[in-house]
């Protein structure tokens, strides 16, 4: 937590920062709970079977990359990796030059629930055509976005459409 006797002017912004980092591990931590759940669902129904687990070969982004999370449509150029990272990665632009690139919601379980949780994560980066709900499986991206670099970072000019599956 940020000490306290500091100015307001420099207190709120380190109070903001403190209650993302904050959010962000509370969400990560659900994640974790929620596929604990789902293993442990998956196991009692399996009967006395063991199962391996699956190994998922990372998803690589060609000519692109993935990012985790962008403040109202602007992303970091630093924060992306060529490889998707389950439970991180959210969105995937994919280059269509060195300044230009098409934006797109990753479709993974793990980013519907993160969306059903925080849908303003969204913001600036895609229109939902319809919504979350509990029975929401999976995210098609209906019309992809469209990015620009400006400097060090990645800014949305036209937000993507996603449809809820």
């Amino acid at each position: 937590m940020p000490e306290v006797n500091n100015t307001t002017e420099e207190y709120l912004p380190k109070l903001v920062k403190f209650i993302n980092k904050k959010f962000t591990d509370l969400e990560d931590r659900i994640t974790r709970l929620e596929s604990k759940i789902q293993t442990s669902q998956t196991s009692a129904l399996s009967g006395y079977h063991e199962q391996q687990p699956v190994q998922k070969i990372p998803e690589v982004a060609e000519n692109g990359l993935y990012f985790a999370h962008g403040v109202k449509g602007v992303f970091l150029r630093s924060t992306g990796t060529p490889e998707f990272q389950d439970r991180l990665s959210l969105y995937r632009f994919k280059k269509i030059n060195e300044n230009e690139a098409l934006v797109s919601v990753v479709n993974e379980l793990s980013v519907v629930n993160k969306f059903r949780r925080n849908p303003d994560a969204l913001d600036g980066v895609c229109e939902q055509l319809n919504q979350c709900n509990e029975n929401t499986k999976g995210i098609e991206t209906v019309k992809p976005g469209r990015a620009v670099v400006e400097g060090d970072k990645w800014r949305i000019t036209t937000v993507a459409e996603i449809r809820y599956i």
